[in-house]
Formats: C-alpha cells, structure tokens, sequence
C-alpha cells in the first residue's frame, strides 16, 4: 500500500528531530518508528462517554459554522456526513473505542516497550497517563 508507506515515511521525517510530539490514532500504522523514538507517552484514556459528550457538540457546532475541518481542503462537516453516512463518526467512535483502548494497553504492554515499565501513572480525573521513564 503506497499511501501506508508515505505516511511512514513522512512520519519518520517529522520526527527525526530531538524535539516533537505526535498526537494521533495511528499505532498500527507507526508505533514502531514513532514509539522507539519517544522519551514519553500520554495516554489520555477517555471513557466512551466523555469522548461522545465532546465529539456531539463538536460536530454540531462545525456543522452550524461550516468550519473547514483542515485548511485548504474545502472539507466540512454536513448533515450527510454526521448521520447519513455508511460509519458516522460517533457510531464509529462507540464501535471502535473499547478495541482502541484494549490495542493501546497490548501495545504499551509488548516486551519491546518494557523499559517503559513500570510506568508512572497520574489520576487526573478521568484521564490516565502513561509515562515512558527517562533514557
């Protein structure tokens, strides 16, 4: 898959730096190259609820104000594709979190990671962080 290998690629350039921080959803695409390079990982593990009762509004709100969701791309939140599409996000925000969250904890879990743990971990209401210890 060509696209799998550009978002690889342009993944290991951004953070080829001493310096960055990624935020995102894409363990299985580069949690090896992003990982073996971290000093620390958040985690911030959101019950079901919380991330509905934020995603609703959200949507609502970049329907309502047409707001493009990434500039240049013309890309808007409408009606149709808050409801009416084939996977609307928060259908597959409640479909996809517990297997999410079970792949994360797997991931931080793997014999690769275990100088990682273990790990500090901080209760801040009802978001969990998970701390890689310092190299």
């Amino acid at each position: 898959m060509a696209e799998r290998e550009v978002f690889r690629a342009r993944s290991t350039r951004a953070t080829a730096d001493d310096a960055w921080v990624v935020d995102g959803n894409y363990s299985a695409l580069v949690r090896d190259l992003i990982w073996s390079r971290a000093d620390t990982v958040v985690w911030l593990d959101y019950s079901l609820w919380r991330i509905v009762w934020q995603l609703v509004p959200r949507i609502i709100a970049r329907i309502r104000d047409q707001q493009e969701l990434w500039p240049g791309t013309g890309n808007r939140e409408s009606v149709r594709s808050a409801i009416l599409t084939k996977d609307p996000l928060v259908w597959f925000a409640i479909r996809t979190h517990h297997r999410r969250r079970r792949r994360l904890a797997e991931g931080l879990a793997l014999p690769v990671y275990e100088e990682w743990w273990p790990p500090r971990s901080v209760a801040c209401g009802n978001v969990a962080f998970e701390m890689k210890q310092s190299r």
